[in-house]
């Protein structure tokens, strides 16, 4: 195992090892956390994870959208207002999951919605949302894209945490 790999290492270096006051742990082999980093899994990033969302019709042509995120055993909520019309529920639904992302964040970070729109991939419909990321005085434009399985107002949902997680796991 590796721990004994490491005090054999040690004697032959002539290093005396007290097993009592060093110990050793591997968590997971040097591949693995390559893998890890460029697929943007791992330890210390935050990830938030959706848990769901619900939408209210409000006045004549208006809906209101309610994004729920999760973080380990937190739970964050946004919301948004906008035209009850297909681009509009995908926008006000991209919206509100970006007001919980933000809230999560304690408002150190901010996102504006730049659009969400479906667009036919492969004869499959896929709703693609562009977001800006904004961070002090930076801004960097973010891309993320969902198949529609459920609704198009899910897959926006899903399109605007694919665009942000891994910008927010960096910050």
């Amino acid at each position: 195992d590796i721990r004994t790999e490491m005090v054999l290492t040690m004697q032959q270096l002539g290093i005396k090892v007290d097993h009592r006051k060093v110990s050793v742990a591997q968590v997971r082999s040097p591949e693995e956390a390559t893998a890890a980093r460029i697929i943007g899994f791992g330890a210390g990033e935050r990830r938030y994870l959706f848990a769901g969302y619900e939408f209210q019709r409000k006045l004549a042509h208006r809906v209101a959208c309610r994004v729920t995120l999760k973080l380990e055993d937190q739970e964050f909520v946004g919301s948004a207002e906008g035209a009850d019309i297909e681009r509009g529920r995908m926008r006000v639904a991209a919206q509100a999951a970006l007001h919980a992302l933000e809230e999560a964040e304690g408002h150190q970070i901010g996102f504006a919605l730049d659009g969400v729109r479906v667009i036919d991939s492969f004869e499959v419909p896929v709703v693609v949302a562009g977001v800006f990321g904004l961070s002090g005085r930076a801004r960097t434009y973010l891309a993320g894209a969902a198949a529609v399985t459920e609704s198009a107002e899910h897959a926006a949902i899903l399109a605007a945490l694919k665009a942000t997680n891994r910008w927010i796991s960096t910050r």
